[in-house]
């Protein structure tokens, strides 16, 4: 808990030992959480830090699955800059993300598959944005678990997705940014070898048919994918956002 909280929550028992029961399981809870073995006060930077939902990054290790979607925030000038041209902003409540990235996992890894102005599409292991630490320059990282039934034709078209656009270039440009609809409803007949970065998840989805094809892929920004669109998938769903904490933040 805060050393000076914003807000004060007030408990109401039958008896005073109900009063005395609570006591005890908030404190035995408090005193096993992660938070407390973890030191988690990263958590604590948060406004309304108690209405949010948190996940260990091991707990996400386990759970998170291919088609997964990772949101990241960062308050450097140029994401600022980028948040503002591509619409990403969207209340004070909620922090606003200005990058979006896919999960792709199997039985020994998980990657990051996302697009970037200097490598293009391209990508990261998770292993490795751990071990350099890479989470400590980003302001907050938030998953998005895909619920769908994965079948075996889903799993081949994502390979397909993959092998198809790895290194195509990010970018960042007003035409496609304006582009409402798609000339071509399937993703791999475009002509152009760029990227825009939610362009990439978009594009996936569209190819899993998870999104109309009507739409172009360049209409799709990184707060689409955020809680705040409460984006209709055509299968599946997306659950709600949930921080990924780290064990030494």
């Amino acid at each position: 808990v805060p050393d000076q909280p914003d807000s004060s929550f007030y408990f109401k028992a039958a008896s005073p030992n109900e009063a005395e029961d609570w006591h005890r399981a908030l404190r035995w809870t408090i005193e096993n959480s992660y938070g407390a073995k973890f030191k988690l006060n990263r958590i604590l930077e948060n406004a309304n830090f108690q209405r949010m939902e948190f996940i260990i990054e091991d707990e996400f290790v386990k759970n998170c699955n291919s088609g997964d979607v990772l949101l990241f925030k960062d308050n450097h000038t140029m994401a600022k800059i980028q948040r503002a041209i591509t619409f990403s902003e969207y209340g004070t409540k909620q922090p606003n993300p200005d990058h979006v990235a896919l999960v792709l996992k199997n039985l020994v890894t998980i990657i990051i598959l996302e697009s970037n102005s200097n490598s293009g599409v391209a990508f990261t292991p998770w292993k490795q944005l751990i071990r350099y630490r890479w989470y400590k320059t980003i302001s907050r990282i938030t998953w998005r678990r895909l619920n769908l039934d994965r079948t075996r034709n889903d799993l081949t078209t994502m390979e397909e997705f993959i092998m198809k656009n790895l290194n195509k270039k990010f970018d960042l440009n007003f035409d496609k940014m304006f582009k409402f609809t798609s000339k071509l409803y399937k993703t791999e007949e475009r002509e152009a070898a760029y990227l825009l970065l939610p362009e990439l998840v978009a594009a996936f989805y569209k190819k899993l048919g998870l999104l109309p094809q009507e739409k172009a892929t360049t209409q799709y920004w990184p707060v689409t994918f955020s809680d705040a669109r409460d984006l209709q998938l055509l299968r599946g769903n997306l659950e709600h956002e949930r921080i990924i904490v780290f064990e030494d933040e």
